[in-house]
């Protein structure tokens, strides 16, 4: 049987996820629509924690979709929509983007898992297994990177997440994911995936704070709809 993992190793794993701490640039975004695979190019920037806007567009460079994250408050607008949503993003309508916390979300496009879990797991051969109440969480890794390469997360009766991850680059002293496959279910089993392909990117946002910033008026000419 191949030995674990030693705390020595988690902890440079740590480090290396905890130097990501953003990301932007192009990508093709491929997800699944009406039971086909659609594919399309978008704009994605990330900023830990909880910070995310993801632009997707058409070939000819129109916008498809908006979404903005500021913490716990979303914003949305998507081309073939009457209105604008806005409000928590746990209440976006499922089936539009996966299902999970703003937070796990810039985590996931990050690969960097949560510190305290992987010092708190049982390590065995390659990988993390956490549990604390009702959930279940394992990171599974390459050796030779001390990079994450599976993270899976699982509540109790409210479904989970899978990621992959299937190749990094290393650029500006940093290795980032440049491959990353997503796939959620909610509590009714209803499944979400999206898979990033990097084209371009840099390991920083742009400073310009309205990138950030959650839309409060009437914008491309449509009414905004308040999530509850």
């Amino acid at each position: 049987m191949k030995p674990a993992a030693s705390p020595l190793f988690v902890d440079e794993l740590i480090q290396n996820s905890e130097k990501r701490a953003a990301i932007s640039g192009n990508l093709l975004l491929t997800t699944t629509l009406s039971g086909r695979s659609v594919t399309t190019p978008a704009v994605l920037l990330v900023a830990f924690p909880d910070k995310l806007r993801l632009e997707i567009q058409d070939p000819m460079g129109g916008i498809l979709g908006l979404l903005v994250l500021s913490g716990e408050k979303a914003w949305l607008y998507l081309q073939d929509k009457p209105e604008i949503y806005t409000g928590p993003f746990e209440r976006l309508p499922f089936g539009l983007f996966p299902r999970v916390s703003p937070e796990e979300l810039v985590r996931i496009f990050l690969a960097r898992p949560y510190a305290e879990h992987l010092r708190h797991s049982d390590l065995a051969n390659d990988s993390a297994s956490y549990h604390a109440g009702d959930l279940s969480e394992l990171v599974l890794w390459n050796p030779s990177l001390a990079e994450p390469g599976e993270w899976r997360q699982a509540r109790l009766g409210q479904g989970g997440s899978n990621v992959v991850y299937e190749d990094y680059s290393f650029h500006a002293g940093l290795r980032y994911p440049t491959k990353v496959k997503l796939a959620v279910k909610d509590a009714q089993n209803n499944e979400r995936d999206l898979t990033l392909v990097w084209k371009d990117w840099d390991a920083t946002v742009p400073k310009e704070k309205k990138l950030f910033q959650i839309p409060q008026q009437e914008t491309y000419g449509r009414k905004i709809k308040a999530l509850p």
